[in-house]
């Protein structure tokens, strides 16, 4: 079959668009929902006949990773029940609060029990942090990689907080001088703070200062700014941070924390 030239140029065409269109609706992602609804369930697939993982009330706050046919993919909820077999961890302490994974993607379950729903997977060197364990399973919280699927409709994005701006009168004699600090803008340091809750990495991206983030008891998500190499060495684990915040953020759904120490808690 023969195609005339005309057909040459659309596809091209159309395959652009569509590329496109996929790389715009993946920049959305993530963002901060709250469900809308009390008695919400996230199951383990975009469908309504599918595993029920947990359900969440009303007002509880979950970071969407994705959509997929009228379903957003979530992170699970801290509290979110997970599983790993004691054959793939081995204890970092005793009594054991903290375990490293042997293996790659080492498969994290709803109960314990083989036949169980998978809520994700760990990679080898991944530490877990440690709820409870029996002769087979470890109980732990949900280790990063752990997703469900919710239905779109229950969740609204989390509006963005903006400050007001503030007139303030500026002397003439100085107004050359606030010209040449507004050209070169710094991070404005707001307050000692004091926080306790779980780290976890950030992610890597060309540009960012803050490379690991903390999950508070509350379900609130600070960004952590201080020496990587230490910072790694409390991933997935329970801290507490002393630091200052930073209003003059890099992403500014999170508030940043300059971290002047941190501990380990047990």
């Amino acid at each position: 079959m023969r195609f005339s030239p005309a057909y040459y140029r659309i596809i091209p065409a159309v395959i652009s668009l569509l590329l496109f269109s996929i790389a715009i609706a993946e920049s959305e992602f993530p963002f901060q929902g709250i469900v809308k609804e009390g008695g919400i369930n996230i199951r383990s697939d975009s469908t309504v006949n599918s595993g029920i993982i947990a359900t969440v009330g009303k007002g509880r706050e979950l970071t969407v990773v994705g959509e997929s046919y009228g379903w957003y993919k979530v992170r699970l909820p801290i509290d979110t029940p997970s599983y790993i077999s004691r054959g793939l961890a081995v204890c970092l302490d005793e009594p054991c609060q903290d375990a490293k994974v042997v293996k790659n993607k080492s498969r994290v379950r709803l109960k314990p029990s083989k036949d169980s729903l998978v809520l994700g997977v760990a990679q080898k060197d991944e530490t877990v942090h440690v709820l409870g364990k029996d002769e087979s399973w470890y109980k732990i919280q949900p280790v990063e990689n752990s997703f469900g699927w919710i239905h779109k409709k229950f969740i609204e994005k989390k509006p963005e907080i903006t400050a007001n701006p503030v007139a303030v009168e500026i002397p003439l004699t100085t107004t050359s001088a606030v010209k040449q600090e507004q050209a070169q803008p710094q991070a404005k340091k707001d307050g000692e703070i004091t926080l306790t809750g779980i780290v976890t990495p950030y992610g890597k991206v060309f540009g960012r200062k803050a490379t690991h983030k903390l999950l508070t008891q509350d379900k609130e998500v600070f960004l952590l700014k201080g020496d990587k190499k230490e910072l790694n060495g409390f991933n997935y684990r329970r801290a507490k941070v002393k630091g200052v915040k930073i209003t003059a953020q890099e992403n500014k759904k999170f508030t940043t924390i300059e971290v002047n120490s941190i501990e380990e808690l047990k």
